[in-house]
């Protein structure tokens, strides 16, 4: 609607054009679009001299500046390094081909180079006196059999490859004369051929291996820059003096040279590359344009660069041709990069306004289209109104003539329509116009002031003829005018707030008359039906229906009776007859933009639904939409308001800011071929791996990569390799940024991720284990490749996870259990002779235990008394009070101690034992018989072993109550000490400065936050000290720094902001560490401070809970708040402020 605001405000600026009436207009230009790339999409150098596919599907392009690869989205440049002797031999390539194992041999003007694409490494050959090196370093073309045989050819003879390894080679010469060759090449019968500087065209003989001259006169002196054999075995020769086609059985050739005059004849006589597609296509690139040979007619059709035209070639300087596999042609040019088109481009036939051409379409913006009954299509646009024959594809241009009263009455038609006697009707912006089909002249209809029966605005919308033949006209501001073409007098219809029958708005956008004979009314706040019973309006304004307040901007009838409602808030399609709302679609429905400006159908039931952000193609069977924008061909995004009709034919037009499309919707055919998926990038930490070289990490160096990550299928990394990166690619090359991507890490990811065309993906602290990485995409048209590509992934993990350290631990065990029992039984007898003297030695011990603990409960106790006495008289009663409970307490547990210790002497297996040994020392001097044959002696052992354990149990009672005395002992001197400090003053407690705590842990993690690429952004308020423990609150911050920065371990490098903020109110100091991480779901919150829990697949839970109780010991508290997974988190620490020593006085 703003578009039709703004033309009203420039009325009058274009009243003043005044062009001629009529003038013929041939054909626009052809409909082949080319793409262009160069040194802005990352092309090392713009002169490109050959192109090849790789077995993969990338893209290579050779220049005088490098080698490129290309994957759609990036170019990657290998270039020489004269210095450290690696890569190419020289960076101007000349040719290239592809060996029977996928490596290429390239040809540069300073030797040959072997470039290995498993492994990017590169073997380097060069011309040396006296050996079996190539014949000379400046070669220009290469040809690889497929039996593995390389041929180069050079400015020194031909070359064949015998040795790789040894770098020999066997050289052919010419017998007279310079062999000094440009090109070779196999044709399909065997025999190479190779092309001179000057001395025409000679192919090798088998037998004698010789070359041979082709008997040719006409080509004795040529220079031969190329070689093709097309699809029916004919020979094609390029030199720089034209074009032969060679019949090899007679040996005859015919020359194809440029004649001047004739845009037939060869483009240039100079031919630098022969080329033939898939179609049997023939390409011929030349120093002045691309040539197209016609085999029905033997002549060319050029294409030549324009400037006017952006869909042109960019150069006529062509160097190189090749179609890749899924059918796209590449031409590299001399120093103006590479144009492409794609067979499976759309058919969007653009025709656009061309400035410098005397024969182009009138102007740019596009209104509106109708067919008249000679099958003309009329278009009026901002300048003119123009007549189209789609069958010779000329236009007529019509135009104001001041002078001449039936001429247009002005320049800018925003709506056509037919009447039954085959009359064009137009609303332009100053009146109505009438052209008469069989007098040619036009008839205006302008505003009068004189009668209410004019028309009552010059600036008119919409145009539509009625059943009985009356012409309905809708206006800028004035409502709905109606003319009778009988007495040429109108009736006018306005809106009136008052009447709810009436208009919802005057300004009227939009009129049709649909197959019922129904007339809709479209305007700025709304639909209108036109009720001829009643002379007045239906409102569809309503949530049931149209919402109130919708600009109509266009309205359609399809096929099935269907009206469709474009608005300013999406479509809408009601039943025409019982007018109920059948269905709404919108932005969330798959349409680009919510703004419908143009909608029309075709043949087979699609309809055409036009946007700022494109065209929408619905398709009655899925009810899916399919969308089309300027990279498929159209004239631009955007359209205007009702520039879209269907011609008798089934041709669709669409019109908007930059021309019309013509469509034929069979054209709009899909690409078909899902893509090769690869990855293109392993990266540790950000930073790519290298092939065969060491990465340097904070783990040291390694090798990681034997091979390119293209040709990896599996992959092993230290569980220390946690930030782990892939790049990948879909090797679509028709509308790349269209490709989509999706990717799932099995053993970690439960669903796939469908990313868009976004093409990486980030994982960090993957625990120890096997995983699958797997990617797949779909090309520009929505065509999977599900299989895609995968990489096996074994994450190793720490020495003391692994299965031989478990192995080597349980042996240990084994062997200390093994050990300590031989050692048991070696000390048996030891122990026995020990046991009776240790046992009486303990039992001493104890005795003299027990006297030292009497006497210290006396003196206690007296001590007890003491302290009541002197507290009294010293008014200290409370703090003797306080003595007096805590030593009471711990006295009674001294006395329960002390009272098991003597009941377990009583009950001791001691005087067992003595019985044991008297039975034992009267048969001491025949002790092994005693043992062994007696029965007593038998028991006797039996006895002593089981002992055994009732006496260690006896002794750890008693060494444990014993402890526990001691302990006891020195917990009634703490709680003196304790109490005594209570009375005198309080616990001891640090004031210390929060913002120097919080740059200690900072410098703590510096050299970890510097690694991860951390941001750290303080806004550190002036507060007062806090009461906290310095270690305490040191294990605190550490903690929740480390969190955050783990938490954003997924983040790109420069979105990891740590914020740290600290303010104040009069009771507590505050301190919030927040992240942009990867956030807490929202049932996960209140759980993160138990003790256990925790979210990391190798984590224990222990951070978060310590951090929490270290808090509530400072008397202090934590909180934390997280908008949800992917959305970061806030902890907040909460301190009580220390007191002045003013306070605590």
């Amino acid at each position: 609607m703003r578009r039709l605001v703004h033309y009203v405000i420039i009325f009058w600026i274009h009243l003043s054009l005044g062009l001629l009436f009529a003038s013929p207009v041939s054909a626009q230009q052809d409909s082949i679009r080319f793409e262009h790339l160069g040194l802005e999409d990352g092309l090392s150098q713009s002169s490109v001299s050959t192109i090849i596919q790789d077995d993969k599907g990338f893209m290579w392009f050779a220049t005088t500046g490098g080698l490129n690869r290309y994957d759609g989205r990036e170019m990657t440049v290998y270039s020489s390094n004269l210095i450290e002797k690696e890569g190419l031999s020289d960076k101007h390539v000349t040719d290239i081909c592809k060996d029977p194992e996928g490596n290429f041999w390239i040809t540069t003007v300073n030797g040959v180079t072997y470039f290995n694409l498993r492994t990017e490494t590169f073997s380097r050959y060069f011309s040396e006196d006296g050996s079996n090196s190539i014949t000379h370093n400046t070669a220009y073309g290469v040809q690889c059999d497929e039996d593995g045989t390389i041929w180069i050819a050079t400015n020194g003879g031909l070359n064949k490859l015998q040795d790789r390894q040894k770098g020999h080679f066997k050289g052919y010469y010419i017998p007279e004369g310079d062999s000094n060759f440009r090109t070779v090449y196999r044709d399909s019968k065997g025999v190479l051929w190779v092309g001179s500087f000057g001395n025409g065209l000679f192919y090798l003989d088998a037998k004698e291996q010789k070359l041979v001259e082709l008997d040719l006169s006409a080509l004795s002196d040529e220079v031969v820059t190329s070689i093709y054999e097309d699809k029916n075995e004919v020979l094609w020769v390029g030199t720089e003096n034209g074009l032969y086609r060679i019949d090899k059985k007679r040996e005859q050739a015919k020359a194809y040279r440029n004649a001047s005059g004739d845009p037939t004849s060869l483009s240039d006589n100079t031919v630098n590359v022969i080329y033939s597609d898939s179609r049997s296509n023939l390409w011929i690139g030349t120093e002045n344009g691309l040539n197209l040979y016609n085999s029905k007619t033997d002549d060319f059709r050029r294409f030549t660069s324009d400037p006017t035209n952006p869909n042109s070639i960019k150069s006529n300087r062509i160097y190189s041709i090749y179609e890749d596999q899924h059918n796209t042609l590449w031409i590299g040019s001399w120093s103006n990069g590479i144009d492409k088109f794609s067979y499976h481009q759309k058919g969007f036939e653009h025709y656009t306004h061309e400035p410098n051409k005397e024969n182009t379409l009138s102007d740019d913006n596009i209104w509106d289209f109708v067919e008249d009954k000679d099958k003309n299509i009329w278009i009026g646009t901002d300048n003119g109104l123009n007549r189209f024959n789609p069958q010779t594809g000329e236009f007529l241009s019509f135009f104001h003539d001041p002078k001449n009263q039936n001429s247009l009455s002005s320049n800018r038609i925003f709506n056509l329509a037919k009447d039954q006697s085959g009359n064009i009707w137009m609303a332009t912006i100053k009146g109505l116009n009438k052209f008469n089909h069989d007098t040619q002249e036009f008839k205006r209809y302008m505003v009068d002031e004189g009668t209410t029966n004019s028309i009552s605005y010059p600036s008119l919308w919409g145009v539509d003829i009625a059943a009985d033949g009356r012409v309905w006209v809708t206006t800028s501001g004035r409502g709905v005018d109606v003319l009778d073409p009988e007495t040429d007098q109108f009736v006018h219809y306005k809106s009136d707030p008052t009447d709810p029958n009436s208009l919802l708005d005057s300004f009227t956008t939009e009129v049709y008359v649909d197959s019922k004979d129904q007339i809709w009314i479209g305007t700025r706040k709304g639909l209108n039906l036109y009720r001829p019973q009643t002379d007045d309006f239906k409102s569809f304004a309503s949530d049931s229906t149209i919402p109130k307040g919708s600009s109509v901007m266009d309205i359609h009838e399809d096929s099935k009776g269907r009206l469709w409602i474009g608005t300013s808030v999406g479509v809408f399609i009601l039943d025409s007859d019982t007018h109920e709302l059948l269905n709404y679609y919108n932005r969330d429905d798959g349409l680009p933009d919510d703004i419908i400006w143009v909608i029309t159908n075709d043949h087979e039931g699609h309809i055409y639904l036009g946007t700022t952000m494109g065209l929408a193609v619905w398709h009655p069977e899925t009810e899916a939409f399919d969308i089309f924008n300027k990279r498929d061909g159209l004239q631009a995004n955007e359209f205007n308001a009702g520039a879209a009709f269907t011609s008798a034919v089934g041709q669709v037009y669409v019109g908007g800011i930059n021309g019309f499309n013509k469509i034929v919707p069979s054209d709009l055919k899909g690409n078909p071929h899902a893509p090769p998926v690869v990855l293109t990038d392993l990266q540790l930490f950000n930073e790519s791996v290298p092939v065969q070289g060491d990465f340097k990490s904070d783990n040291g160096k390694k090798t990681i990569l034997q091979k390119t990550i293209t040709y990896t299928d599996a992959l092993t990394l230290s569980y220390a390799d946690n930030v782990i990166s892939f790049e990948f690619a879909a090797l679509n090359f028709t509308i790349p940024e269209k490709n989509k991507y999706a990717y799932k890490l099995e053993g970690f990811d439960e669903d796939w991720n469908y990313v868009g065309n976004r093409n990486f993906v980030t994982y960090t602290e993957l625990a120890p284990g096997e995983y699958t990485f797997r990617v797949k995409a779909s090309n520009n048209d929505g065509i999977w490749n599900n299989r895609g590509t995968s990489l096996s992934l074994i994450i190793t993990p720490p020495f003391w996870q692994t299965t031989w350290f478990y192995l080597f631990a349980t042996v240990f065990v084994i062997g200390v259990i093994f050990t300590g029992y031989r050692m048991k039984v070696r000390r048996y007898k030891e122990y026995s002779e020990r046991l009776e003297k240790e046992v009486a030695d303990r039992t001493s011990e104890l005795n003299h235990r027990n006297e030292e603990l009497k006497n210290a409960l006396e003196e206690l106790e007296k001590a007890r008394d003491e302290v009541v006495e002197k507290a009294h008289k010293a008014g200290m009663a409370d703090l003797a009070t306080g003595i007096l409970h805590n030593v009471g307490n711990i006295l009674n547990s001294v006395n329960t101690s002390a009272a098991l210790i003597e009941d377990t002497m009583k009950h001791s297996k001691l005087q067992g034992l003595l019985q044991a040994n008297t039975i034992l020392r009267e048969n001491v001097d025949d002790i092994e018989g005693f043992v062994t044959n007696n029965p007593k002696g038998k028991k006797l052992m039996q006895y002593y072993l089981r002992l055994e354990d009732p006496l260690k149990k006896e002794q750890q009672k008693v060494i444990k109550q014993s402890k526990r005395l001691t302990e006891k002992i020195e917990l009634i001197n703490e709680a003196i000490a304790a109490q005594q400090s209570y009375a005198g003053a309080s616990m001891y407690a640090d004031h210390i400065s929060l913002g120097e705590m919080i740059e200690d842990a900072l410098t703590l993690q510096a050299g970890s936050i510097d690694r991860h690429g951390l941001t750290v952004d303080k806004e550190l308020d002036s507060v007062d000290p806090i009461i906290a423990q310095h270690s305490k609150l040191m294990h605190v911050l550490v903690n929740l720094i480390k969190n955050a920065k783990e938490a954003m371990a997924g983040n790109r490098p420069d979105d990891k902001v740590i914020k740290i903020r600290s303010w104040e109110d009069n009771d507590r100091v505050f301190l919030s560490i927040s992240d942009n991480g990867s956030g807490i779901k929202e049932e996960n919150l209140k759980k993160v401070f138990n003790h256990g829990f925790t979210t990391k697949k190798s984590g224990h839970g222990f951070g978060l809970h310590s951090c929490a109780n270290y808090m509530k010991e400072m008397g202090g508290d934590i909180e934390v708040e997280s908008n949800g997974k992917g959305k970061g988190a806030t902890f907040t620490l909460i301190f009580a402020k220390a007191k002045d020593s003013n306070e605590e006085e």
